[in-house]
């Protein structure tokens, strides 16, 4: 095998930077690194032969073949994102995916979104595409054909489409596989804080269903943003496992007032979920469902991909959050004064929660 000198200056150029992982989905970055880092090697050699090639290869533990696919994919892109499989999602729990529909079908959807606005209820407009789809005399689609397409219109929603400056606090699990200490293995949990209009994280935190997030730390440092402080409109949808009904007790006590405590499924403009659109950042959320939908086996099965432990579920978290803020701003050029009174809530809020925990 023969490389052109043009081609080896430019992968020396390529290999002397560190590998960028955006695009890759994070169950696949450490093999995908891997994968890099061999063919890097490979390419670094002066006279590479097909016996080197074999040899490389077989460190993967995939054919020699399979491993030339790997090498001109990273010659010719230099992108781990590029590189075959790496950007796969793993469907950990029941999604929608976006298939093609008829053309004449798809202009019905966007037609009915736009009159029942994105953050309409889904039931409501898969009723509305139903009758006109039969109407036209086509075949209307199934709610697993009409969800992604509600979910790309929420992402594109304009912000007066929601509620001014609410704030959204919910859970939302994600594609991304946790395995603890003691060897379970979960989908990442997520209980966000959200300003709606702008659809901005203010808090999050990280858990999984089995070890569920701390409530009581993100309505905290929500509340620390003055312009919570003064607006008051905090919309709580959570179900009781989720410290609940401490929560409660302790925002009453702290005299945190302007809390609305949602009961049962929410309506769209207060889902975190909706609000989202199904994403953040490079990381798909999705409603929480039941342990019986979770799709675990393939992650176990796939030998390009692995669970990650609770830090690096941390760390993809983050970097999530702050790649989705980049490009959602927040309501206020300037911070709203905290009024009279509020300084202090935070730490009136804590001590009412800990409270809690010593009465019961």
């Amino acid at each position: 095998m023969s490389f052109a000198a043009s081609k080896r200056r430019r992968m020396k150029a390529k290999m002397s930077k560190e590998v960028d992982l955006t695009g890759v989905h994070p169950v696949k970055r450490a093999e995908t690194l891997r994968r890099i880092e061999v063919v890097k090697a490979f390419i670094s050699l002066s006279r590479p032969t097909k016996a080197e090639g074999e040899r490389h290869a077989k460190s993967l533990g995939i054919g020699y073949n399979q491993f030339l696919v790997l090498v001109r994919a990273w010659m010719e892109h230099g992108r781990a994102s590029a590189m075959p499989g790496a950007k796969k999602r793993m469907r950990l729990f029941h999604e929608h995916q976006l298939r093609r529909l008829d053309p004449a079908i798809e202009e019905i959807i966007a037609d009915v979104i736009e009159e029942k606005g994105a953050f309409g209820r889904l039931t409501v407009i898969l009723d509305a595409v139903r009758h006109r789809c039969e109407e036209a005399g086509l075949k209307p689609p199934t709610m697993q054909g009409l969800r992604p397409r509600l979910d790309e219109a929420r992402r594109r929603a304009p912000s007066s489409d929601l509620d001014g400056r609410a704030v959204l606090i919910g859970r939302a699990l994600t594609d991304v596989p946790v395995l603890h200490n003691d060897g379970v293995m979960e989908p990442a949990l997520l209980v966000l804080s959200i300003q709606a209009s702008t659809r901005r994280v203010l808090a999050y935190g990280v858990g999984s269903p089995s070890r569920p997030p701390e409530v009581a730390a993100v309505l905290m440092e929500t509340v620390k943003y003055p312009v919570v402080a003064v607006q008051r409109d905090i919309r709580v949808s959570l179900p009781p496992g989720f410290e609940r009904d401490r929560l409660m007790v302790a925002a009453r006590a702290a005299g945190l007032d302007g809390v609305t405590w949602l009961s049962g499924t929410p309506a769209p403009h207060d889902s975190v979920y909706a609000v989202l659109g199904g994403r953040l950042g490079d990381v798909r959320v999705g409603e929480f469902q039941q342990r019986r939908n979770w799709k675990l086996q393939p992650v176990l099965n796939a030998r390009t991909a692995s669970p990650l432990s609770e830090g690096e579920v941390e760390a993809v978290i983050a970097a999530a959050v702050a790649e989705h803020n980049a490009s959602h701003p927040p309501l206020d050029a300037e911070p709203v004064p905290a009024a009279p009174g509020d300084v202090n809530m935070i730490e009136r809020l804590r001590d009412a929660f800990e409270a809690t925990a010593t009465r019961s």
